[in-house]
C-alpha cells in the first residue's frame, strides 16, 4: 500500500501552491550562474543603448519642457517599450524633478515590466536621494511586482518589507502587496508566517478567495486538517455564490486529495464527483477518484476509471500515469497475465518517451517548439489557466523570461538597424548569441528533468514485472 500513499501525497502537493504551476525542476547551479551573468550584461547593455541612442525616443519626448507632455509621450509609446524606456532614460534628470507626481513614480512599473531594471532603479535612487520616501515606496512596490513575477521570493519579501504598505499604497494595491508576501513566504516554506499575513486581507478583497485556498494549503502543511477543511468549504461556498466555477472545481479537487490523505476515501470520491465534466481539472479528478477506489479495494471501479482516463485527450501527466496504474489494478484483481502484458505495454510507452527526449537532446537544432510539444504533457498547465488570470497571479517560467529577453534584444537590434545606428550592433549580436545558447541549454535541462520522470515510471514498471515473474516462478 505504500505506493498508493505516495501517489496520493504526490497528487495533493502538485496542487499545493497553485500559482507556481509550470513544470517543477531545479536548474543546475552552473546554468543559474551563467544566467545571472548574462542578465547583468543584458541590463548594462540595454541601459547604455537607451541612454545613447536618440533615435529610439520620440522627438516630443526629447524636446518638451512640460512634465505632462513628457508623461503623455511616454504613455503614447507604451506599445513600443524601447521608445518609452529610452524616453525615460534620456529625460531622467527632468523626471527626477517631479517625483512628487505619482504618475512619474508609477513610470517605474513600465520599466520593470519590460525588464529595464536599471531604468526603474534610477527613479528609486533619485527618490531616496531626495528623501522622497513616499515615491521611493511606490517604486519599491512596482519592483516587488517584477520580482514576484520572476519568482524571486526572498527579494520580493525584502522589497515589500522596506516600506509601510498601509500608509503608502491604495487599498487594492495594499491587498496585493500582502498577497504577494504570503505567496512568497509559502514558496519559502514559511507557512505559519504566511497565515499571519493572509489574515490582514479583508473578505471583500478580490484576492480573498485565492487567499483562503492558500490558507488551506498552509494549514495542511502545519498539520491542521480541521482548519484547512473550513477554509476549503468557505472557498466552495463563496466561489459557487460568485459563479467562479473553476475555483469551485479546484477546491473540490484539493478537498478530495486531503480526504485521501486522511483516509476518508468515500468522502474523497464524492468530492471528485462534484467536479464538472468540462472542468480543467477533470483528468486530475478522475485520477483521484481511481486512487480513492484503490484504497477502498474497489479495484473494479478503479480499473474502469483508469481505463476511461487512459482514453482522454489531450494527453497530460495524469493520463500517462494510467499506463502503470492499470496493470497494478489488474495485478490486485488476480489477473496476472493481463497485468504482465500491461506492464510491458507501459514499459514500452515510457521507453518510447525517453527515446524521443534523447533524440531531441542530441539534436543540433533544438527548437523551443519541439521542446514545448514534448513537455506539455508533463506540465500542470491547467493550474496556470485556472489560478485566476484576472488576479495577475501568473508568474513567468524561466524559459519564458529568457525568450522575452531574447526577443527584446532582437527587436532593439532591428530598430537600431532601421535607424542606421550601428555602433551597438556587435555587442547586441554577442548578447543575442549568449541568450540563444542559454535557451538551448535550459531546454536540455528541462528535457533531462522530463526524462528522469519517465525513467522513474519505467523503473516502477520493470520492478513490478520482476516481482510478477518471481511470483509466477
Amino acid at each position: 500500500m505504500k505506493k498508493l500513499v505516495y501517489l496520493s501525497v504526490f497528487y495533493l502537493y502538485t496542487l499545493a501552491l497553485g500559482f507556481n504551476t509550470h513544470m517543477a525542476y531545479s536548474a543546475p547551479d552552473d546554468f543559474n550562474q551563467q544566467w545571472d551573468a548574462a542578465s547583468a550584461q543584458y541590463q548594462k547593455l540595454t541601459q547604455k543603448i537607451y541612454k545613447s541612442s536618440p533615435s529610439l525616443a520620440p522627438e516630443t519626448c526629447l524636446k518638451t519642457t512640460d512634465i505632462n507632455t513628457l508623461l503623455d509621450s511616454i504613455v503614447a509609446s507604451k506599445n513600443e517599450p524601447h521608445a518609452a524606456i529610452s524616453c525615460m532614460v534620456q529625460r531622467h534628470d527632468f523626471l527626477f524633478k517631479y517625483l512628487d507626481n505619482n504618475d512619474v513614480a508609477d513610470m517605474a512599473w513600465l520599466a520593470y515590466k519590460h525588464n529595464a531594471v536599471l531604468a526603474g532603479d534610477a527613479l528609486y535612487n533619485a527618490a531616496e536621494q531626495s528623501f522622497n520616501s513616499y515615491s521611493a515606496a511606490r517604486i519599491s512596490f512596482h519592483k516587488a511586482k517584477y520580482l514576484f513575477e520572476r519568482e524571486q521570493w526572498k527579494q520580493t519579501i525584502t522589497t515589500l518589507q522596506s516600506f509601510s504598505i498601509e500608509s503608502t499604497l491604495a487599498p487594492q494595491e495594499a491587498e496585493y502587496a500582502y498577497f504577494m508576501t504570503g505567496v512568497a513566504l509559502q514558496h519559502l516554506g514559511q507557512h505559519r508566517d504566511a497565515l499571519n499575513v493572509y489574515d490582514v486581507i479583508d473578505p471583500s478583497s478580490r484576492y480573498y478567495l485565492a487567499t483562503l485556498t492558500n490558507k488551506a494549503v498552509a494549514n495542511l502543511k502545519q498539520g491542521w486538517w480541521t482548519d484547512s477543511q473550513i477554509n476549503i468549504d468557505n472557498v466552495i461556498k463563496q466561489s459557487t455564490k460568485s459563479k467562479h466555477f473553476t475555483l469551485v472545481d479546484r477546491s473540490h479537487l484539493l478537498m478530495g486529495f486531503v480526504q485521501i490523505q486522511h483516509e476518508f476515501y468515500r468522502d474523497a470520491r464524492n468530492s471528485f464527483r462534484d467536479i464538472g465534466i468540462k472542468s480543467l481539472y477533470l483528468t486530475r479528478a478522475l485520477s483521484g477518484m481511481g486512487l480513492a477506489a484503490m484504497h477502498q479495494k474497489d479495484f473494479v471501479s478503479a480499473l474502469n476509471i483508469f481505463m476511461l482516463l487512459n482514453d482522454k485527450t489531450p494527453v497530460d501527466s495524469y493520463v500517462q500515469q494510467t499506463y502503470m496504474l492499470i496493470p497494478y489494478v489488474y495485478e490486485k484483481l488476480g489477473q496476472t497475465r493481463l497485468a504482465e502484458a500491461k506492464y510491458n505495454e507501459a514499459s514500452a510507452f515510457y521507453q518510447q518517451q525517453i527515446n524521443q527526449i534523447d533524440s531531441l537532446i542530441n539534436s543540433p537544432s533544438l527548437s523551443s517548439r519541439q521542446t514545448e510539444a514534448m513537455l506539455t504533457i508533463l506540465q500542470q498547465s491547467d493550474d496556470q489557466k485556472a489560478a485566476g488570470k484576472d488576479l495577475s497571479l501568473i508568474t513567468l517560467p524561466i524559459n519564458t523570461q529568457l525568450e522575452h529577453d531574447l526577443n527584446n534584444l532582437k527587436t532593439l537590434k532591428n530598430t537600431l538597424q532601421e535607424n542606421n545606428e550601428n555602433r551597438h550592433l556587435r555587442a547586441l549580436n554577442t548578447q543575442i548569441s549568449t541568450y540563444t545558447s542559454l535557451i538551448n541549454k535550459h531546454q536540455k535541462v528541462r528535457l533531462q528533468s522530463a526524462k528522469a520522470t519517465y525513467q522513474t515510471y519505467l523503473n516502477q514498471c520493470q520492478f513490478a514485472l520482476a516481482r510478477l515473474y518471481d511470483d509466477i516462478n
